[in-house]
Parts: structure tokens; C-alpha cells; sequence
């Protein structure tokens, strides 16, 4: 796995490519201890990573415990496998991870579903009491897809 790294004004990002996984983590594990010595916060630029397993994570758990005393660490530019990873395993919730521009909503999109009152999620249909969740429940936002529901 190649790691790249870049330093500007305390903060210091490192680039990995590839999988992160038992094989690599313990590579990483090195760069980031001897990086968080003088970085005064760390950013993961994970556009390069297309898999991640438990060690890679463990790394980023690392990571962020050793810079717990300074900024911390932020994901960037995290792609969708990797962040399915991330959220089942609920570290999405104790990382920083910030949306690459191709990934957040347009401005239309975040309108149309924020600013017009328009009701979130499901709402319960009396009519369907008895049946699976996914028909008792029917649609009532313009956020939720076709797909669903």
C-alpha cells in the first residue's frame, strides 16, 4: 500500500491507496504515530482506499485517540463502500467525516426537502394495521426514493 503524506501549517494529511486492511494497517499505524508527534491535527484523504476491514478501522480508532489532545482527525472524501463500512459499524458517529462536493445534496435538493415543511419519513396509515412495516407506513417526503417505501 502506498501512504501518501502532505504537511501545511500543522495540519497533515495522509493519503493511503488501496485496501486498509490486516496486511496494511500495521504500515499505517506507523505513519500516523510518527506524524501525530507534530501534526497539530490529522486528515485522512480516503479517496484513494477502496476497502476497508476491522484492522483498518482499529487504525482510525488509533489514530484519533492519539490526536484526542490536539483537532482530532477528519475522513475526507470517503466513497460509498467505505462508508457503508463506517456507518454499520457506527463509526461514522465517532469520526469527523467530512462529504467530498460530489457527495452533498444540490441546493435544489436540500430546498425542496428542508424548506418546503414537507413531512419527514413515514407516516402510519390506519388502514394497514395488521400488515409488515413497509405497508403500514407509507411515504410522505419528497427525500425518500421511489426505491423505498
Amino acid at each position: 500500500m502506498e501512504i501518501g503524506i502532505e504537511k501545511k501549517d500543522g495540519v497533515t494529511t495522509i493519503s493511503p491507496k488501496g485496501n486498509i486492511d490486516y496486511v496494511t494497517a500495521p504500515e499505517l499505524d506507523e505513519v500516523v504515530e510518527r506524524e501525530a508527534a507534530s501534526a497539530a491535527s490529522l486528515i485522512f484523504d480516503m479517496s484513494n482506499v477502496s476497502y476497508i476491514s476491522s484492522a483498518g478501522l482499529r487504525s482510525l480508532l488509533n489514530a484519533d485517540e492519539l490526536m484526542e489532545d490536539k483537532n482530532g482527525i477528519k475522513l475526507v472524501n470517503v466513497n460509498k463502500e467505505v462508508k457503508a463500512v463506517l456507518d454499520m459499524t457506527n463509526f461514522s458517529g465517532l469520526l469527523k467525516i467530512e462529504r467530498s462536493r460530489s457527495q452533498r445534496p444540490s441546493r435544489r435538493e436540500t430546498r425542496r426537502c428542508h424548506d418546503t415543511g414537507a413531512g419527514h419519513g413515514y407516516s402510519r396509515t390506519s388502514a394497514l394495521r395488521g400488515a409488515p412495516f413497509f405497508r403500514r407506513y407509507k411515504r410522505t417526503s419528497p427525500c425518500i426514493s421511489r426505491n423505498q417505501g
